[in-house]
């Protein structure tokens, strides 16, 4: 991630490791609760429809 220099494609590659963190880690094992860090959450706050891709994934619980 620190070497993509463009904001746009690091929201982008940032979108694909949180979903596919969440698919991978957070849905295997439903019964164990987990923490997921966005360290670069700001650049999801940047856009609307990502902002609000953050919030619906802050408030799910598996």
């Amino acid at each position: 991630m620190s070497e993509i220099k463009d904001e746009f494609t690091k929201l982008y590659a940032s979108f694909v490791i949180l979903t596919w963190v969440w698919q991978k880690f957070v849905l295997k094992n439903k019964e164990k609760k987990k923490i997921i860090v966005c360290d670069e959450a700001w650049l999801f706050l940047k856009f609307q429809e990502s902002a609000e891709f953050l919030v619906n994934v802050a408030r799910r619980r598996s």
